[in-house]
This record gives C-alpha cells, structure tokens and sequence, in this order.
C-alpha cells in the first residue's frame, strides 16, 4: 500500500466511511484523514501518539478500555474488531510498509440490518463479515463455541456435469439444511465462495449437529429434476479465547485433513495440525533454496540378479540434508515438491547427476531413476532425458525409468507418445509398487514395461500372509509369460530371499542385499564385483 496524501484511501468496504491514519515506526501520527478525526483522533492529532489519543478517547468515555487494547492489540497482529460507547461496532486492518504503519477502522454497524454484506447466491453473510460476527460472539461471550468449516466434496463435478444454475440451487438447499439445524441466528452461518460455508454452535450442539449434517447433507438432492449425490467434508475448531481469523485458520486445517483423508467425515482440529503447517511452510521455503545450495544429493541402493547374487544395478535415490533440520524425509518432501511444482526441476538434476554417476561404471551395470507422475506427464520429459543422457555419454539401454501406475492413469496419447519416443532411443521402463493400483495388469498390455517391481509391502509380509507369497508366485509367472524382468524390493531376511527365489523372482534389492550407498561407496561396490 503507497502512502496516502489525501482522504480517497479508503477500505474495501465501499458502503461505509473508512477511518485511515497514518504512524511513524514510533506510533506517532502522521497522516489522518476526517473520519479518523471524527473518531478516535480529534482535529489536532498530527505529531501525537496514537496510543495518547486512544488513551484520551478513553477518558472521555468515546471507548473503554478493553477497546482500547483490542486495538492495540490489532495493529499489531493486523486485524480486530472493537466498538465505540455510541453501540458502533468497527472492523480494524494495520499494515506495516517500509518506515509507515496505515492503520484503518470502517463502521460496519449495518452489517447487522442490511443485505450489502450478503452473498448474492445465497442471501448469507460473506466470509469478511462472518468474521466481524463471530470476533464479536466471541468477544462478548464466555461460553465455548466451535467454528464448523463445511465443504461440498464433489460441488466442483455437479457445476462441470449439470451447470452453475444447478449448482447455485444445490447451494441454496444446502444452505437451508444447514439453517434449519442450528436453529441459530442467520448471522452465524456465512457462505463463501463454492461449496464452502462456515457457521458457529455452541458446545452443546456441535457433536449431535456434526453427525445429523453429515448424514443429512450427503443425501440424495433433487435440483431442477436432476439427482445430485453430495458428499461433505467439515473441520471443526473450537474457538477457545482465540479471534476469529485464529479459528478460521485451525478449522480450514482440520478440513483440509478430512479432505486429503478421503472427505465425507468430519476432523477436529488439534495443535499437531498446526505445528505439521508450520514445518510445511518451513519446508517450502528451505526446499525452493535447496537445490541452488546444493542440499539434495543421490544414494544408490545395489541390485542384485538373485541366482548368483551379482550386482546389476543400483537404483538412484533422492537426500534432503537439511544444514539445520538434518535429514528430511523423501516421503515428507518430495510429495510436497510434487505440490509445487518443483519436482520437475529436482527431477531433471536426478538425471543428469544419476546418468553421469551411471556413465563411470562398467557396461553391465544399469542405473534405475523414479519418474513422478507431474514430471512424466511434463511436455519436457523426453528433452530432459535425451540432454541427459547425451551430456553423459550413457548408453540409454542401462537408464531404466520407474514408473507408478499414477504416472499413466490417464492412458492418453500424448503418455502414449512419451513412452514410444523414450523406447525408440533404447530406454527402458519399470512398473514401480507393482500390484498396488487396480488396473496393473491392463497396463502392462498396453505399455512397453521392461521390468515389473513387486511392492515391498508383499515381501516383508510373506510369513504372516499367505497371500502375499500367491500374490509374489503369480507376478513372476506374469513376467516370465510377458518376457518382463521380476524385482523384488524391500528384502531384508534370508527367508525372505529363499521365498522369493522359489517362486522364480530374478532381482531383488533392499537391506539385506545393500543399504542405499554413498557415491564414492557405490563406486568400490563396483569395482569389486567387476
């Protein structure tokens, strides 16, 4: 936000008279336009501390006290509510810009008896005054009152197959659902954008309401003679001495939680929540500067051909040593570098450093490189592969890319393509976590696998599940009727090994064969087994 020299600053709330002043670092008043000095400043408040003008506004009984650390409170963390003696109630926003501190206030009084701050699908209060609403239940009351954030689950695929009119009418029944169950004020139930919609209840109410939404709302739907079958999701915070935007936050958490576990359930927020958002943050951050810091770097985990137990391979595994946090999990950070898009990067440095790795080692050896499904998918793929292989000199016969299931779920042409144009310049291709997914099988017949991995999972539960070695048996007499190369990964028991050799596995890799190598370590494992 520039500095303001006249009094067109205003707030976003265009239909009421925004209050905006202006503080040095100091708190000293800079800058005030009339609708401040109509307040809290007073005509002569150029020059003063803020804080003395609060203080004398106090004195005079414009404000009390409490007011008066709210907004003290506010400026600090950016955002509060407070009311004047005369019964107005204002929305307070600071924002701190270089050496200045812009402060504004806006009347919003009449978001309490006018349809301005309406959603105009629903008639329901929007996500900024559902704020203003709840800061001041909260504020005003001691009993304990829980933030539900709901969400229609699949409101997104009802407005692409039926229209937004149905959707909008989906919207408008849902709101009705809810409404009739609360039995509370309108003005604790706010839509905001979607199929989201956030309401407050009290603690008596908010398990048995938490059971009767869900089933109620996942009900059949009759809109515009279409049947729509919703699903819904909720988080839940308990507003306990926390404002409003605090809530919020925590509830959108623990919705996000329900989501990504499969939604159609209601998750309470818990501080593990925000404590897991935090290092999230964190990470994002420190992932964006680690590779430029040369942070990431490869282990190479040994393959072995199981009759013999010759070295074939090694598969090239990815390493975050974090210079503060030590070493971070693959299975926290490359999710999350799939989320924001900077696995396609990470993964053209995998081949490059793997292939060049690969390229110093004898003719017989292979080098075994994970393709995520955003990167496989990317229109760079086959460049990346080509510039890396030519740049190292490596025979494209021994660069073998996994693969999972998710990578070609779509069976489009252009996946199709990718795969036509990698095999044509000698690449071959692995079918990782084999038996996993639910059409496995299909894809092996339409794609051009060299190799199939059987999940580590099967392998470490071959002596408690029998199904588990049935599973193993069929795959490797899958692969030999297919002419595919058999893996097993994750071996770590002799047992282990003597079964999978029986039922006529080829490779295998995992703790028992190998641990993940160092590269100067890989490279004596080499040398000798030549």
């Amino acid at each position: 936000m520039a500095k303001t020299t006249g009094p067109s600053a205003t707030f976003c709330f265009q239909d009421f008279l925004t209050s905006f002043v202006v503080l040095a670092e100091n708190g000293v008043i800079e800058w005030y336009n009339s609708a401040a000095a109509g307040t809290l400043v007073g005509k002569n408040g150029r020059g003063r501390l803020f804080s003395e003008m609060l203080a004398e506004a106090a004195k005079f009984g414009t404000i009390s006290k409490t007011a008066v650390g709210r907004i003290i409170a506010g400026i600090e963390t950016g955002s509060t509510t407070f009311r004047l003696e005369d019964a107005r109630t204002f929305l307070l926003h600071s924002h701190v810009s270089k050496s200045s501190i812009y402060v504004e206030w806006t009347d919003i009084s009449s978001v309490f008896s006018d349809a301005g701050g309406r959603d105009p699908t629903t008639g329901l209060f929007t996500r900024r005054e559902f704020l203003v609403v709840i800061d001041n239940l909260l504020a005003q009351n001691s009993a304990r009152h829980f933030i539900f954030d709901l969400r229609l689950d699949n409101f997104k695929d009802v407005n692409e197959l039926f229209g937004h009119a149905v959707g909008d009418h989906l919207l408008r029944r849902v709101s009705e659902r809810i409404s009739g169950q609360i039995r509370i004020a309108e003005a604790r139930l706010a839509h905001v954008g979607g199929g989201e919609f956030l309401f407050v209840a009290t603690e008596d109410e908010a398990l048995p309401l938490t059971e009767v939404l869900l089933d109620l709302l996942s009900r059949p739907h009759l809109v515009d003679g279409k049947m729509v079958y919703p699903t819904v999701s909720m988080g839940v915070a308990i507003a306990d001495g926390s404002n409003a935007e605090t809530v919020l936050r925590n509830a959108s958490l623990a919705l996000k939680k329900a989501r990504a576990e499969g939604g159609n359930q209601a998750v309470t927020f818990t501080t593990e929540m925000h404590e897991a958002m935090q290092r999230k943050r964190m990470l994002e951050t420190e992932l964006r500067k680690a590779l430029a810091m040369r942070e990431l770097s490869l282990v190479y985990q040994p393959q072995f051909r199981v009759k013999g137990r010759r070295l074939v391979g090694f598969e090239a595994l990815l390493r975050w040593n974090h210079p503060d946090h030590g070493s971070v999990s693959p299975a926290e950070f490359i999710p999350l570098a799939e989320e924001l898009g900077l696995i396609l990067p990470i993964g053209e440095w995998v081949l490059r450093t793997a292939c060049r790795k690969a390229a110093s080692w004898p003719p017989g050896i292979s080098i075994s490189v994970n393709i995520s499904p955003l990167q496989f998918r990317s229109t760079t793929i086959v460049s990346s592969v080509k510039t890396a292989l030519e740049n190292s000199g490596l025979d494209p016969r021994r660069l073998d890319l996994e693969v999972t299931e998710g990578a070609i779920l779509m069976n489009s042409a252009p996946i199709m393509e990718t795969f036509r144009q990698l095999k044509a310049i000698g690449v071959r291709f692995s079918m990782d976590d084999f038996g996993t997914g639910y059409s496995s099988l299909s894809y092996l017949q339409k794609f051009p696998f060299d190799k199939i991995k059987i999940d580590q999972s099967f392998v470490r539960s071959l002596s408690a599940n029998r199904d588990s070695l049935a599973i193993i048996r069929s795959v490797c007499a899958l692969g030999k009727t297919l002419g595919l190369t058999t893996i097993a990964e994750g071996v770590e028991t002799e047992e282990q090994m003597s079964q999978i050799e029986k039922k006529g596995c080829q490779q295998v890799q995992g703790y028992l064969t190998g641990r993940p190598l160092a590269p100067d370590v890989a490279d004596r494992l080499v040398a000798s087994s030549a």
